[in-house]
């Protein structure tokens, strides 16, 4: 009887993730994760996912997250389903990787913080970081951070403690699950930017990028992550529209978000000079590859750099580590990729992965030069900034502030309410379109404000330099803010000071792994 058979599945599939632990481990819960995920984008494929969402099965299957994101794409609808389901599968392969079976195991101790019973959207507290290296030899202790990069090698870290084993992979659970739910938001914004470059006649796009594409990618953040937390992977969209494959952040560097880094494992000079050119405004960027480093050293050499006496206290064992001297830079880039290769290749049975492949005076002119670009970096923006007008205002916050002309401010006050006025489209972004009006003042119209914001014939009727006939909500003359609606269009709660979103909670970092000290 169907009846009788649907029952026991849908208690399965409304199971905490956690709980699969039990049954039969990581696998056990990868599998779990792939099959409700796929679930899902089958409701989204046909146009039952928003009552999935709203009767709380969405949340109930994988948790608050990613019902977040299920219910924007509930609201939104599919953008390049194609794109999106290789995407999805890509991303769940990433995620078995890092569940699942790893090639070898490293003993590890961890040490863990009081913490309540796990929860999807709360994982384990953080653990206490305890220096074993005295009770455990030469073991490095790892942060949080690392044991996670660690799984990007397919490398386990495996307790003899069962309890102590269980609390890590109730950890590791939930970081794989915000790490997919992060990279899920971004997915949809992502599709919905690419839409109006896409051309299907192209053939299939590869958005989100491979292991192996990544693997020197990577094994530069682990090198940037050896001694403090300091960079991070990109989030998707801007890893594939942005050309920013991590963010990095030091005291003292005035750049909220972090510093935009770019890796490539591209030596040759021509085509090295290619890809550097695709960056739009590539000076705001630091580029790490073999030869912008090479080049860095010669600047360090010849005093073209202004390098303090610690970097310039590294190379005399920076050179050591090299066979040879190499004569240029064209010979030193060359050399320096050998040193990468061979650490990527060679096996790695450290928890550290291949960084322990490159020699510890390579890795600290890494840092140095990613440390010294980042802020030189982030110097060139503030002052294309100051030069566009957008000076950045010493307030608390440090965002940039650009502020209305009397004329403007005049012009908006002046602004009738639900009149009907005449625009011109200025800018098309997903989230709606900003409209200028008289008076040389612009006002958002809504994606939430218009029918079917996303249909073919709406686009078109919105597109840049279009006329258009608006409504004015509200206006906020010191918050620079005009809220438009459209004749005819969805009544739209007018936004107000206090109702103003704040940052987006898949923005925020993924949750930590517990650290784990293990032996060399």
């Amino acid at each position: 009887m169907p009846a009788a058979n649907e029952e026991p599945v849908q208690a399965t599939e409304t199971t905490p993730l956690s709980a699969c632990l039990d049954d039969g481990g990581l696998s056990a819960a990868f599998a779990a994760l792939s099959r409700r995920v796929a679930t899902l984008e089958a409701a989204a494929a046909d146009g039952s996912l928003a009552s999935r969402v709203a009767d709380g099965q969405a949340e109930a299957m994988l948790g608050r997250r990613m019902a977040h994101v299920y219910g924007r794409l509930g609201t939104l609808g599919l953008v390049l389903p194609t794109a999106r389901a290789a995407a999805v599968r890509e991303l769940l392969a990433q995620s078995r990787r890092l569940l699942v079976d790893p090639r070898f195991s490293v003993p590890a101790t961890y040490q863990f913080a009081p913490r309540a019973e796990f929860e999807p959207d709360a994982p384990p507290r953080s653990p206490r970081l305890i220096d074993a290296a005295a009770a455990l030899g030469a073991a490095p202790v790892l942060r949080a951070d690392q044991v996670l990069a660690s799984r990007f090698w397919r490398i386990g870290l495996v307790s003899s403690d069962a309890p102590s084993q269980r609390l890590a992979d109730q950890w590791l659970l939930a970081a794989v699950v915000a790490w997919l739910s992060r990279e899920m938001n971004r997915l949809g914004k992502l599709l919905v930017r690419f839409r109006p470059r896409y051309d299907e006649a192209s053939g299939p796009v590869t958005v989100v990028p491979r292991p192996p594409q990544r693997a020197f990618e990577q094994l530069v953040e682990d090198i940037l992550n050896e001694h403090h937390h300091r960079a991070w992977s990109a989030p998707l969209d801007e890893d594939f529209l942005e050309k920013t494959d991590l963010r990095v952040r030091y005291p003292d560097l005035a750049r909220k978000r972090g510093g935009r880094v770019q890796v490539t494992f591209i030596t040759h000079a021509e085509r090295h000079r290619e890809k550097v050119d695709r960056i739009r405004r590539e000076g705001e960027y630091v580029v790490v590859s073999p030869r912008t480093i090479a080049r860095f050293v010669q600047a360090v050499q010849v005093g073209q750099e202004v390098a303090n006496a610690e970097i310039r206290g590294v190379l005399p064992g920076f050179w050591r580590s090299l066979d040879s001297k190499p004569a240029d830079v064209e010979a030193l880039s060359w050399a320096l990729k050998s040193v990468f290769v061979d650490a990527l290749r060679r096996p790695h049975h450290t928890a550290l992965g291949p960084l322990r492949g490159v020699p510890s005076p390579i890795r600290e002119l890494v840092r140095a030069f990613v440390h010294f670009e980042s802020f030189r970096s982030t110097a060139e923006l503030r002052a294309r900034e100051e030069r566009s007008g957008g000076v950045r205002r010493a307030v608390a916050r440090g965002k940039p502030k650009r502020t209305w002309s009397e004329e403007q401010r005049l012009a908006a006050a002046a602004l009738p309410l639900d009149e009907p006025l005449d625009g011109v489209v200025e800018a098309v972004k997903d989230y709606g379109v900003f409209v200028m009006l008289a008076g040389g003042v612009s006002g958002l119209l809504h994606r939430t404000a218009l029918h079917d914001y996303d249909a073919p014939e709406t686009r078109e009727r919105l597109a840049r330099g279009k006329e258009l006939q608006v409504l004015v909500r509200a206006v906020s003359v010191d918050q620079r803010r005009i809220t438009l609606a459209e004749p005819g269009g969805p009544v739209v709660e007018v936004p107000t000071a206090e109702s103003q979103p704040g940052p987006a909670a898949c923005d925020r970092e993924a949750p930590a792994l517990p650290a784990a000290s293990t032996p060399t």
